[in-house]
């Protein structure tokens, strides 16, 4: 009997045939199906081409964004693969690419097959920059969440201890919150916070973050850091508690209402007095009595005059900025003209806010500040990057129903910009120092005097001012006696 009838007659045949079929089975999934599986475009891009190229943006290379449209699938194919064979080979395309790159040499592909290649095309075609951005967003939401909870608890506490200074790092070093803050400050202070840094936390790996305390390499922090070396536990810990710091933020410290205090305290003496007055009789004379009421009255009087009067006046409003910016150093010690940066106050109603762009013509080549080294400096690149605008906090506030345009007073009137908004190549972090209010506003109106005599848009207007100039009766006219008074001319 050969084999084939033993196996047969085998009473184990069946489970041979089972055996059989199951290595067949895992082979296949094994080997096979992933041979044929679709290959992930993204993750392709990511490992391949992120360290050059970004889709929507020009990085070391050109920007993806349409490269299917500019060029054929065939010219993409052999070109990722070898770029320079291309180019060598003459082709018009290629050599145009290579020279307004700067003739920067593209590695060569040859393990991306050209499903691969295809793959990562297709990736491109589909890409929209909205999208990534929010999804950009969603994943430093997830990491914020997951890493936090990822950290022990433990770790978290024993980072707070360090970070706060009731713990020493066992190699030396100053505790982080001496420059780092964890409340809102009520004055600048030019360092970043804990909530920046643990920004900055999710933005870097943890080599690159150890390396930036332990070795930084720019002159400021190297300067402040030089004692430090932290071990990776120690590192870990710190992380933990500002990654969950992140999701807390800033507390803020509110000072104490004093004149709140001082309001309750007579409202109370007030009560007090009215109380003996009527029922108990403890102070024998009522001269008392009418002597504390009344000065309570007064001082109770003035708190509500002057509150009142301050809900309509921002007078003092220095709000925080998204990036510690000093007018003090651009406009005081660098002597940039105001326009330079708020270029539309001689033509629009507003000065303008500077965008990122106008940044860069100087912080191209300026890397560092002299107060806050490179973190602020680096967020004006990151705004580029993620193309987003800095949202600057508007400092001075005019009512919705108020025109004001800088066009007329900056170019026709020459009112210098330091009359409205003061010294402000003094003030690092900018602040209201007027009350613009409409009674300021007609006071100015009503001693600013004109350039009537020279101004050919008066000259067939108000033919009784031009008469008292000429007979003597007045030497100047000022805004109000041209309309600057009127009604109509703020609210329209």
């Amino acid at each position: 009997m050969n084999i084939l009838s033993r196996l047969k007659t085998s009473k184990l045949f069946p489970m041979k045939i089972f055996s059989i079929k199951f290595l067949l089975f895992l082979f296949v999934t094994t080997f096979y199906l992933p041979v044929n599986a679709q290959p992930d475009g993204e993750q392709l891009f990511k490992t391949n081409c992120a360290v050059c190229h970004k889709i929507g943006a020009k990085l070391v290379g050109p920007d993806l964004m349409g490269v299917n449209d500019r060029h054929s699938e065939e010219w993409l194919l052999k070109f990722i693969k070898s770029s320079q064979t291309v180019i060598k080979s003459g082709d018009e395309a290629a050599v145009k690419l290579f020279n307004e790159n700067f003739k920067l040499v593209m590695p060569d592909q040859p393990t991306l097959s050209n499903e691969d290649i295809k793959a990562v095309l297709s990736y491109i075609a589909a890409f929209s920059v909205e999208q990534d951005q929010a999804a950009t967003e969603i994943q430093k939401e997830d990491k914020l969440a997951g890493m936090s909870e990822n950290f022990l608890q433990e770790e978290i506490k024993e980072g707070t201890r360090l970070f706060l200074g009731l713990k020493s790092p066992e190699k030396g070093g100053e505790s982080c919150v001496n420059c780092h803050y964890t409340t809102i400050p009520d004055s600048l202070n030019w360092n970043p916070s804990a909530a920046d840094l643990s920004k900055y936390s999710l933005s870097k790996t943890d080599a690159e973050l150890l390396k930036s305390i332990n070795n930084p390499s720019s002159g400021k922090l190297k300067e402040v850091h030089q004692n430090y070396n932290l071990s990776e536990d120690e590192f870990t810990s710190i992380k933990a508690y500002l990654i969950d710091f992140g999701k807390k933020g800033l507390k803020e410290v509110r000072p104490l209402p004093k004149r709140l205090l001082t309001f309750l305290i007579f409202g109370f003496l007030i009560v007090l007095m009215l109380i003996d007055l009527i029922w108990t009789h403890k102070i024998k004379y009522k001269v008392i009595h009418l002597a504390v009421i009344l000065l309570a009255i007064v001082f109770i009087s003035k708190i509500i005059i002057e509150e009142a009067y301050a809900v309509a006046y921002a007078t003092g409003y220095e709000p925080d900025q998204p990036i510690k910016f000093s007018h003090k150093v651009h406009a005081g010690q660098n002597r940039i003209d105001c326009q330079y940066c708020h270029s539309s106050a001689e033509t629009s109603k507003t000065a303008g806010i500077p965008s990122a762009n106008v940044c860069l013509n100087c912080h191209k080549a300026v890397k560092t500040g002299p107060n806050s080294g490179s973190f602020e400096i680096a967020k004006i690149y990151d705004a580029i990057e993620n193309k987003k605008p800095i949202e600057w906090v508007k400092v001075h506030n005019l009512p919705d129903h108020v025109f004001f345009s800088h066009a007329q007073h900056v170019n026709a009137g020459k009112i210098s910009c330091d009359q409205c908004h003061g010294q402000v190549e003094e003030m690092h972090v900018v602040k209201q120092v007027s009350e613009l209010s409409m009674g300021w506003c007609l006071e100015c109106h009503k001693n600013t005097k004109i350039n009537f005599t020279n101004n050919a848009y008066y000259s067939q207007m108000f033919e009784q001012l031009h008469k008292d100039l000429k007979s003597g009766k007045i030497d100047s006219v000022t805004e109000s006696q041209v309309g600057g008074i009127d009604c109509q001319k703020c609210h329209y």
